[in-house]
């Protein structure tokens, strides 16, 4: 493995970020092909394809926090008389201190990184509660749909 095979592959993964987060989505692409090399499984498939798969894994599980990060630190709406909450941004962990305690476990351990699957292994939960967990704080917060 070299620069010369990996750069390109990282490249193209990376331009699933928006311009602005390129950069870093370029650093986690090549950290998750560096992690890929030495998974490596040549059975499983071709190099390139592994690498690929991996970068792209990784860069969607970033953007994902990236966004969920995002929507926490918002500006906040005006409240009722139209007067801005203070400094601009809505207290997130306020609304989340109301969610039910699963939930802001959720989102801790999607905040934390962890995939739907490994986020309900540790919760005791399915993958499909946690989504829709998830889903529910984001829609709380006034978020999109994840």
């Amino acid at each position: 493995m070299n620069v010369s095979d990996i750069l390109p592959i990282a490249r193209a993964v990376a331009r699933l970020a928006p311009s602005h987060e390129r950069d870093e989505a370029l650093g986690v692409a090549l950290l998750a092909i560096t992690n890929a090399w030495r998974r490596y499984e040549p059975e499983r498939g071709e190099w390139r394809a592994w690498a690929r798969i991996w970068a792209r894994g990784a860069v969607v599980r970033y953007l994902e926090r990236r966004s969920l990060e995002l929507r926490l630190i918002e500006p906040a709406a005006p409240d009722e008389a139209g007067e801005q909450l203070d400094e601009g941004v809505f207290d997130a962990f306020a609304r989340l201190r109301q969610a039910a305690q699963l939930d802001r476990e959720v989102v801790q351990a999607r905040l934390a990184g962890l995939t739907l699957r490994a986020a309900g292994e540790r919760l005791g939960c399915s993958r499909t509660q946690v989504m829709r967990r998830e889903r529910r704080v984001l829609a709380a917060l006034g978020g999109a749909q994840a």
